[in-house]
């Protein structure tokens, strides 16, 4: 039985478990936050577009998928790496890596260097 596997194990540990619970609920409340305000900035067709800004926005390009893949962390590390959860992950980061490159170009081709200077992490800060 799996649970009796777990005795005794971190992933028995109530610290554990609640310590990234609460990790990943603070990652999808910013993620949904971020998408709050994308859909905030959405103008009617033959506007220009608006440049999001605030928590997140600020570093990286696509703030909603740092914060998504913050919460997927947080699912790796409760489920102790999972093949089912790793494969997940490799596919949501591969498919955010790609829509967040486009949208980088996208915005360094629609904005000015003022409202975007291109100096921002594309998804993940400090790493890309």
């Amino acid at each position: 039985n799996s649970a009796q596997a777990l005795k005794g194990t971190i992933f028995d540990s109530p610290t554990y478990l609640g310590f990234w619970s609460i990790f990943i609920f603070i990652s999808e409340v910013l993620n949904f936050y971020s998408h709050i305000h994308l859909r905030s900035l959405r103008t009617p067709v033959g506007e220009p577009r608006r440049y999001p800004t605030g928590l997140g926005f600020g570093t990286t390009v696509c703030a909603n998928y740092f914060y998504e893949a913050l919460g997927l962390i947080g699912l790796f590390a409760i489920t102790g790496g999972d093949l089912g959860v790793i494969a997940y992950i490799a596919v949501a980061v591969i498919f955010m890596h790609r829509w967040s490159g486009q949208k980088y170009r996208r915005y360094t081709k629609e904005f000015d260097s003022k409202v975007f200077p291109g100096k921002r992490w594309k998804m993940f800060p400090l790493i890309y």
